[in-house]
């Protein structure tokens, strides 16, 4: 290699550990704005709408607070045992309207006792 080479070589290492140097205080300042994080509730798997809750249905994820929505579920103790208004895919935080116990919903299914079924007959 001649002193050229070294040089660009040398150059260029410099000027990478610079620009690693900045994008590392960049990131830290970053992480510092976001300031404290809360819990909230996600599913862990794709959930199929009208599908009852279980603890193995769901985790915990931490989320800076100021990007917590405001009807996010924070305990999944609240909601095991609800059923879901709408498909929920893996990952998605769930909020409180996105699901309904049987006590608190006008949906018909969701009233139903385990093992019965419902009829409806049309009347004139």
């Amino acid at each position: 290699m001649n002193f050229e080479s070294k040089t660009w070589v040398a150059l260029t290492v410099i000027v990478a550990l610079i620009t690693m140097g900045l994008v590392y205080s960049y990131l830290k300042g970053f992480q510092e704005e976001t300031g404290e994080f809360k819990e909230a509730v996600a599913a862990m798997v794709k959930i199929d709408e009208g599908t009852k809750l279980t603890p193995e249905m769901l985790k915990t994820v931490k989320i800076p607070s100021k990007y917590l929505h405001n009807q996010a579920v924070t305990d999944p103790q609240d909601i095991v045992g609800m059923y879901t208004n709408v498909d929920l895919w893996a990952d998605e935080i769930i909020l409180q309207g996105q699901v309904a116990s049987s006590d608190n919903s006008s949906e018909m299914p969701y009233k139903i006792p385990a093992g019965m079924r419902a009829v409806t007959i049309a009347v004139d």
